[in-house]
């Protein structure tokens, strides 16, 4: 059944190397033929007409994905597009964690102290979290770069959460 199906496109992509016509015609059983040449007295033969960079019923085959970099290394061009998400992803997560520091300090939830040192904190990761850091970066850091690009966020990426993780159940254990 699929062969059947495959037969016009295998006769049309030969066609299109050979650069010849391409007749069809349906027979009197009612099967539909192709050929580079007419049938002998048939009646309601067409030409098909073949244009080269279409397959199909004229779908045009997609363009190819665009360049990102210049740079013919793919590698160096993959580890750009990885750093652009970590530091987009670390600039929303940043700001998302000062207004919840921000929420918290009014909310009376943590101390107006807690909170300026909270900013401090922010600030030198954004001083530390840079373009060119995660460029240049290796071993657990390219790692922990890998994991912002995914948009886990700081207190996930930096091991943070894990940590309080490991505390909590060392705190429920001693209970």
């Amino acid at each position: 059944m699929l062969g059947h199906r495959m037969v016009p496109l295998v006769v049309a992509l030969l066609a299109t190397f050979a650069h010849g016509q391409v007749y069809t015609w349906v027979d009197e059983n009612g099967r539909k033929h192709f050929s580079s040449q007419p049938p002998v007295a048939q009646p309601n033969i067409e030409p098909v007409k073949i244009n080269h960079g279409y397959i199909g019923e004229g779908n045009v085959a997609p363009p190819p994905p665009p360049s990102f970099s210049t740079s013919t290394n793919p590698l160096k061009a993959s580890k750009k597009q990885m750093c652009t998400s970590a530091i987009r992803w670390t600039v929303e997560d940043i700001e998302n964690l000062r207004n919840i520091a921000k929420q918290q300090m009014l909310a009376k939830k943590i101390s107006a102290a807690d909170y300026v040192e909270g900013q401090k904190n922010f600030k030198g990761i954004e001083e530390r979290i840079t373009f060119q850091n995660c460029i240049t970066s290796s071993g657990m850091d390219e790692k922990r770069y890998r994991c912002l690009s995914e948009g886990l966020g700081l207190i996930v990426c930096s091991g943070l959460a894990e940590e309080a993780i490991r505390e909590g159940m060392s705190r429920a254990q001693r209970r």
